[in-house]
């Protein structure tokens, strides 16, 4: 458990002394033990699954509780450049990219969802360009 933690902490760049912790649990799927952690650091709130024996980061997800919403709509082509930069990516790099427009209490969001190879990547980018929740998943 010590070590899927400290592997969480380090995919995310935080430390033991940053975050608190809500839940952390073993579980044996898909045929290896992984560990389901979450925490919080500041408004931010992070769900990871970590491989048991690898330490490799299976899952993640994090959601800023902080940033507020927006009525400006900067467009679906800056929400896509906002997520693809994330990850300092290109268009020519990711395969089936889609936004969908949102309208979220008044406020204009954008889900925007890619592949790169086998991991899949979701996020939520408010309509001024700012990321607000993001997910990955190895498939």
């Amino acid at each position: 458990m010590e070590g899927a933690k400290t592997a969480a902490l380090e995919r995310m760049g935080l430390s033991g002394d940053q975050v608190t912790w809500t839940d952390a649990e073993a579980d044996w799927e898909h045929g290896r033990m992984e560990y389901e952690l979450e925490f919080w650091a500041g408004q931010v709130e992070y769900d990871l699954e970590i491989d048991g024996a690898t330490g490799a980061v299976l899952k993640e997800k994090w959601e800023d509780h902080g940033v507020t919403g927006t009525a400006s709509d900067a467009g679906e082509a800056a929400a896509k450049a906002a997520a693809l930069g994330h990850l300092g990516l290109a268009e020519s790099q990711v395969s089936a990219l889609k936004a969908d427009r949102e309208l979220e209490n008044g406020m204009v969001e954008y889900e925007v969802e890619f592949w790169v190879g086998q991991a899949e990547y979701d996020y939520t980018v408010t309509g001024d360009g700012r990321i607000v929740e993001y997910e990955r998943e190895n498939h």
